[in-house]
């Protein structure tokens, strides 16, 4: 059996690009029959450094409100909230999607975004977690190298932007990275256009980096924009 993810979402409630209150994001994929989202708000230095907080505890529960209100939102018992970061790093506009973190992992590293690249993937694979470029070839993007990396997003449905996804999936193939999906919501017209199909339901938040690099993830789900007849049957 598969079960379907969207793997890079963002709610309304840490600000920026994102448009939906968490409790509406997760009604919207529950009927839209998804077994569980993976939220992945923007973490980087300037939006870290525009919150109210004063300790990098006060900072985090800011963070995580989303995730939290998420969780709190579940109404299908078989529907299941992860959690995951859109990281940027200080020195560059690409953005990464990290797995296998959780609350209690993000107090115990602050301030990720002040690593870079390079030294980020041995720190990734210290600690059990999954590093993918997000949209490499989007507009202010640039793919990095692939030793860096355990994958590339390969299809981002985000409709605002020229994301290269054909690029993405014919470099991903060439260096044998794992390949993602998603719908990269921060809107309602952006729901539903991707996503990774799981082998078995992921364990956990710490669990779900470790098990994507062993292989758990089984297929993606790409929807074509066009089919207008889709997008009315999930609305």
């Amino acid at each position: 059996m598969a079960y379907l993810y969207e793997s890079h979402c963002h709610t309304g409630e840490f600000g920026w690009c994102a448009k939906v209150p968490a409790a509406e994001l997760v009604a919207d994929y529950e009927a839209a029959g998804y077994d569980g989202v993976i939220i992945t708000n923007h973490y980087f230095d300037r939006g870290f450094a525009a919150m109210p907080g004063n300790s990098w505890p006060e900072l985090i529960d800011i963070y995580l409100a989303g995730y939290d209100a998420a969780c709190r939102a579940v109404s299908r018992p078989d529907f299941q909230v992860l959690l995951g970061l859109e990281l940027r790093f200080h020195d560059h506009m690409n953005d990464f999607l990290v797995y296998g973190v959780d609350r209690d992992f993000l107090l115990a590293h602050p301030e990720l975004y002040r690593m870079t690249v390079s030294s980020f993937r041995p720190f990734a694979d210290r600690h059990g977690l999954c590093f993918i470029q997000a949209h490499p070839y989007r507009e202010g993007n640039e793919p990095v190298p692939a030793r860096h990396l355990h994958g590339l997003e390969v299809y981002n449905g985000n409709p605002r932007h020229d994301n290269g996804n054909e690029l993405a999936a014919a470099s991903a193939r060439r260096h044998g990275l794992i390949e993602t999906a998603s719908s990269d919501y921060h809107r309602k017209e952006d729901l539903g256009y991707g996503g990774i199909y799981f082998s078995e339901r992921p364990r956990g938040n710490r669990e779900l980096g470790r098990q994507i690099l062993d292989g758990l993830i089984s297929g993606l789900y790409i929807a074509d924009r066009d089919d207008r007849r889709r997008l009315a049957a999930i609305a």
